[in-house]
This record gives C-alpha cells, structure tokens and sequence, in this order.
C-alpha cells in the first residue's frame, strides 16, 4: 500500500502541498488538462521545477496568476463550478466536502482570489493523489508560526499542532482545510519503505521562504495484505438508566451506521454497578451517533478515541435453505478464503418459518455453500 508523509515544519498552504505534489515528477500538462475540466477561465498557472531549496534539496515552486480578476464571489457559485465540471465523482465530492469545511455559510462572499485559489489547489491537490495512487497520508505536527488567525485555529481543531517561530502565520485557511480533511494521523512519519520525495517552495511578505516536503513510501507486505481504514470509538458510563432502554439504545445506534456496538459491566466509584456503552462507527456517522446517545441515554459526557483497523476483504452471497435465503459473509487475505459465516438475522428467520433449529439453518448454509463452491 503506498503511502505519503507531508512534513508540516515551516507549515502549510494550498500552493505548497500542491508544488511539492508536482515536484514528484508529475506530467503537468496533464494536470492541467484535468483542471481545465473545471469551466474557469480566469487564471494562469505555472510550474518551475529544480529550484535550489538548500545545498541538499531542490523543489518546485508554482505561479498563478488570476486574470481579469473580480472583488468576490459567491461561495455558492464556486459550489456550482465544481458540480457542473467534468471531473470524476469521487473528485467532486472530495472537493465539495472540502468546501463545506471551509465555506460554511451558503452564500457567503469570499474574496475572487480565495476562491480561484481554492479551486485551483484543491482540485490539483487531489488530482495528484490519484495520480501517485495515494492510499493513506500521514503528517508531522504543524508549525503555525506566532500568530495563526483565529479561522486557522478552528479549522485545526484536534490536529496536533506547535509554535516556535517568530514568523507571524505560517498556515494558510485552506491549507489547514485541506490537511484536516486528507491526513489520517499526525503521529509522525510510520515505518515505511521509501520511494521519492518531492519538494514545494512558496515566498510571501509576511512568513519569507518556506518549504514543505512529501515522501512517497510502501508499507510492509504483512500490513498491505489487509484492508485497512480508521475508525472513531465512542465510550460513555451509563449507572443511572432503566436497564430496559439499552436494547432500543443499541437498535438505534446499529440502524444509524455504527459498525459495532456493545456493552460491558464496570464498578464505578462508591461500588456502583454500571455499564460501559462502546460504539465503533467511521468518523463520518460521528454527529448522527453523538446525538443519538445524549438523546436516549443519560450520559453527560462521551469518550472519543481514534483507531486503525485491519481488515479481511470481504464479499457477500447467498444459498437456500428449505428454499429460503440465507447471506453469508465471506472473509478473504490475498484471495485465499479464511472465513465463512452465515448472517445470524437471515438464519433465526429461517428457522422461524420452517421449524428446523437455528443449529441446523447455519449447518445446511455452510454445507451448500462449500457444495456450490466445489462444483
């Protein structure tokens, strides 16, 4: 699985990720055939590469140049550029996400530059990622200089971040959007066999120079093998509910997203018993779970952990038993077949309607399914 690692030292802006990107020997005349998929004509774009950084390094530093620039526009009109181009969907939604995050307000005028900006680094940004084939993206800690603004402040919100430069803002709005939005862990640079590294370099009144640098990488074989994704754990200690209410609790919670949910007894202080309520969902469902819990139990406060998981491949099919259907859940390593399990609710519904065990549905469903596949 291959993987990037930004260094965030001397921060980060849109013009520096996506220099540094470029810089990893990108064809960039096919970027920018994929940004034009975006109907905005009021910009030039210009890429020099082999700029001398220090003794040791060389990078890329990019020039735009916005033409026939106006005073504003409306968030909502860069929200209907990038629904009306012609970039792929999963592109469009990243951007659009992206652009949630950073224009909150519907409507809301922000300056032609920051939006022509927005369009152009963002996209490009992700353009390159698909390029490079790019499955997860680590990151430092982030330098944010001695005076980071108030919106960068709150776009970093649980990011890890440091200040020991006398520069005054060394993060721009929507460089700390977009790496908000990208980098799975700011923990550091993880074990990694290294490829290339690409350097991007960006000038300004106010922070002088400064660089950013990307290194392209491979897991270890052992960890490629698997599916891998992060997820949020939620916990909360609940000693003051009706015990009946926990089943509806747990329904709701799986009907909105969560992945797992469960219940575990504790003591808590004074000898009380009480239940520990976890909950495992991606970090997407966060909001719709987090409401569900202050609204139907009695906590007052929840939790929230952040974790990798490894994962089989998984596929579903189908067999009959008694000539209803029963799904089974297929795990897969590297093609190889590890596990087999039938759905439980397919199975007790089964059973219900023919009279045969439980036992005996999930027998028959094993047993056809190993006859299909050895035919």
């Amino acid at each position: 699985m291959k993987i990037a690692y930004l260094d965030l030292q001397q921060g980060v802006s849109g013009e520096l990720l996506l220099a540094a990107l470029l810089d990893l020997d990108l064809d960039f005349e096919a970027i920018l055939f994929q940004l034009n998929k975006i109907n905005f004509s009021s910009l030039e774009l210009d890429l020099q590469r082999g700029l001398q950084l220090t003794k040791e390094a060389r990078g890329a530093k990019l020039s735009l140049n916005i033409v026939n620039p106006r005073k504003q526009i409306a968030a909502q009109e860069l929200r209907a550029l990038i629904q009306n181009s012609k970039l792929s969907t999963e592109l469009k939604e990243d951007m659009l996400s992206i652009f949630k995050k950073m224009f909150k307000l519907k409507g809301e005028l922000v300056s032609f530059e920051q939006g022509v900006e927005f369009l152009v680094y963002t996209a490009g940004i992700l353009i390159c990622l698909d390029r490079l084939n790019i499955a997860k993206i680590y990151a430092s800690s982030i330098q944010l200089g001695s005076h980071p603004s108030a919106r960068v402040l709150e776009l970093l919100r649980g990011v890890t971040v440091f200040a020991d430069n006398e520069r005054a803002s060394l993060v721009s709005e929507l460089g700390a959007t977009i790496i908000s939005y990208l980098v799975h862990s700011f923990e550091g640079q993880p074990e990694l066999i290294l490829d290339e590294s690409g350097y991007g370099w960006a000038k300004s009144n106010s922070s002088g120079e400064r660089c950013l640098r990307v290194t392209l990488g491979e897991t270890a074989k052992a960890a490629s093998a698997y599916l891998q994704d992060r997820i949020a754990v939620l916990e909360c200690n609940l000693d003051d509910m009706v015990g009946e209410f926990y089943e509806h609790v747990l329904d709701k919670l799986m009907a909105s997203g969560a992945l797992d949910v469960y219940l575990t007894p504790i003591q808590m202080k004074k000898n009380r018993p009480a239940q520990k309520l976890t909950v495992l969902l991606a970090e997407e469902d966060l909001s719709s779970i987090l409401e569900i819990i202050f609204k139907e139990t009695t906590t007052l406060g929840v939790r929230i952990d952040y974790k990798d998981r490894y994962k089989l491949e998984r596929q579903l099919v189908e067999v009959e038993v008694k000539g209803e259907k029963v799904q089974l859940k297929l795990g897969y390593l590297t093609g190889e077949l590890l596990n087999v399990a039938p759905e439980y609710e397919d199975c007790r519904q089964v059973a219900a309607k023919t009279g045969i065990s439980l036992a005996e549905v999930y027998r028959r469903a094993l047993s056809n399914f190993a006859m299909h596949k050895n035919e």
